[in-house]
């Protein structure tokens, strides 16, 4: 055979090759690689008659822009037990209006390495509900799931709009965590403080910023344990919490509380302003003062103490758009009243991180 003969053959070869050659995926797209120790590990010396354990789990936030942030998550767990195999049943939580979750990709690795990909329904599930609100969550059954198996799937969360204000990474699982990974890319424009108001787990150092990224690896992460009378469960898991500031974060505490005060006081003063302005208020009532509009200022309650009056008081406890819907309602009857507008911590979520403590970070804007 002559040289270019030769020469032409190779060519046909390699380039037939590289067609054969996988195109490209988006990092969502692909599985992590599994080694041959987790297919054979039977148990997990740290988590002693665990059903199951995380093997791996990756939370990638992306707050840099506050009209579309959103979050990817990555989850690899192992399968030990019979009891195990109730993990099969996966649900991610979900809240109408605050987030929603789609890209589901999830399968199966048998113990013998052999993979069930899956392609079942996924559906939305009520999980709770009270006061007015739904939690749901997107549920789907993966198949196949014995002892030994592998499962692991992976998602993509889109926040509503400018939910960046509300970011963290929730550490604890149900399961012990062998390995986890964390980021976050920030949203520029404010300064930003993360602490860790639990702590972190054994070992674990406390996030880096890098290159605008901040970063965070864990491991050997203890399974959460839910007991009688606790307080919420979201205030006593392991976490990092981001909180954002538009002025900076003030250190000491009398000049954070009269900036703060000021700026409660105005959005209080702002509310009523247009609430007054789209009813009929505007009139005198009888008992009331002409002045349908009276001015409310927010104080520090640790100072100022009143004595208790001889009239009962009722404490309206709501949020958010509920207090407009119902100002909206009736809101002749709320200016017969002198109200002081307070702000309390809900018992169903974790307290703010307002406060600056040993366990905080802080960065200026464009970190």
């Amino acid at each position: 055979m002559s040289c270019r003969r030769l020469l032409v053959l190779v060519s046909v070869l390699f380039l037939g090759a590289v067609g054969q050659w996988p195109c490209p995926v988006n990092a969502g797209d692909e599985w992590q690689p599994i080694s041959p120790e987790e297919l054979k590990m039977t148990s997990e010396p740290k988590a002693p008659g665990a059903p199951a354990i995380i093997l791996f789990r990756q939370v990638d936030r992306d707050d840099s822009d506050a009209r579309t942030p959103h979050e990817y998550n990555y989850v690899r767990e192992k399968i030990f037990t019979e009891e195990g195999r109730k993990y099969a049943d996966v649900e991610i939580p979900l809240i109408k209006g605050q987030w929603d979750i789609h890209n589901i990709k999830a399968r199966t690795i048998r113990p013998d390495g052999s993979i069930v990909n899956f392609d079942g329904k996924i559906y939305e599930k009520e999980i709770v509900k009270a006061r007015g609100i739904k939690f749901l969550a997107k549920a789907f059954t993966l198949s196949d799931v014995q002892p030994g198996s592998i499962i692991e799937y992976h998602y993509m969360i889109d926040f509503a709009e400018y939910y960046v204000f509300n970011s963290n990474w929730v550490l604890s699982d149900d399961l012990f965590s062998k390995k986890s990974k964390f980021t976050l890319k920030p949203y520029n424009e404010w300064a930003l403080q993360w602490s860790w108001p639990n702590g972190l787990p054994e070992g674990t150092k406390p996030p880096v910023n890098e290159n605008k990224l901040i970063r965070m690896e864990a491991q050997d992460i203890p399974a959460f344990q839910v007991e009688d009378d606790m307080p919420p469960e979201a205030a006593m898991r392991l976490r990092v919490d981001f909180v954002y500031s538009e002025d900076g974060f003030e250190k000491e505490p009398e000049k954070f509380w009269k900036k703060q005060g000021k700026k409660m006081n105005d959005a209080a003063e702002t509310f009523l302003r247009a609430i007054h302005s789209t009813s009929n208020c505007g009139k005198s009532m009888p008992g009331s003062r002409k002045s349908a509009t009276r001015r409310t200022k927010w104080k520090n309650p640790s100072k100022n103490r009143s004595a208790p009056r001889k009239k009962r008081s009722t404490m309206w406890r709501t949020s958010g758009n509920e207090v407009t819907r119902a100002a909206m309602k009736s809101p002749c009857s709320s200016w017969a009243l002198h109200a002081q507008p307070a702000s309390t911590p809900l018992r169903s979520g974790w307290p703010p991180a307002t406060t600056i403590s040993s366990n905080s970070v802080l960065c200026g804007p464009g970190i």
